[in-house]
């Protein structure tokens, strides 16, 4: 199946086909018509640029070196923030900071961005950053109208739960639709077998507004 996100590098004849275990981009695993259908993917294939390579498969010197020697060109800055998406996906910690040090951007719209990555794998404290530090907006979609929210779904029992609630603590709408399709979190969650997890959603009352800066120190940072 091919992948919703479309990775482009300036020279496309150096880029290199990777597959990562599990379902990365998560409309992937869905088809909209006749109705919705869930199917998870074992593994994704793509194509990315160096940058991108090198964060899922090469060291942190790697890493720095294609930082230090690329030209700062448009494509190499959305090459930055796909870096990021897969550095957080993965944990990386390491070479993610490389690239925030670079200059990427966690939160850029209409792309799996760094608030993507680190929500599906339930980062807590680096959501936090991300959102209540570095300003990215909690609803923020990819190209395919995922939320954050939609990629914490891939969590287990019960950290998708307390991902997403915590999303939703930080401002995060119970009430978003999602994918060009319209459907709720509710709607997504029961298609994939997650029926506590769907009863959660349709039933969360939320609170009085979303969580001040100030609670973010009341997390571990990278957990």
């Amino acid at each position: 199946m091919s992948s919703s996100l479309l990775i482009k590098s300036t020279h496309v004849s150096h880029d290199k086909e990777v597959t990562i275990d599990g379902t990365v981009f998560p409309s992937d695993a869905f088809t909209f018509s006749p109705q919705l259908s869930y199917t998870p993917i074992d593994r994704t294939s793509i194509m990315v640029p160096p940058l991108c390579y090198a964060v899922l498969t090469g060291s942190m010197e790697d890493v720095q070196d294609i930082l230090t020697n690329s030209e700062r060109t448009e494509q190499f800055k959305n090459d930055l923030d796909d870096a990021l998406f897969f550095a957080d996906r993965s944990k990386s910690i390491g070479k993610g900071y490389l690239l925030l040090q670079a200059g990427a951007n966690p939160g850029r719209p209409f792309s799996s961005n760094g608030l993507h990555g680190v929500a599906s794998q339930g980062l807590l404290g680096l959501i936090g950053s991300y959102v209540l530090c570095r300003n990215v907006p909690v609803d923020v979609r990819d190209k395919t109208l995922s939320t954050p929210i939609v990629y914490a779904m891939d969590l287990d029992s019960p950290h998708d739960w307390r991902t997403i609630e915590y999303l939703f603590k930080l401002g995060a709408s119970p009430e978003a639709k999602v994918f060009h399709s319209g459907h709720t979190y509710a709607q997504i969650a029961r298609e994939r077998g997650k029926v506590e997890l769907a009863q959660k959603l349709e039933t969360y009352k939320g609170q009085d507004g979303p969580l001040c800066k100030e609670s973010l120190y009341d997390l571990e940072m990278f957990i």
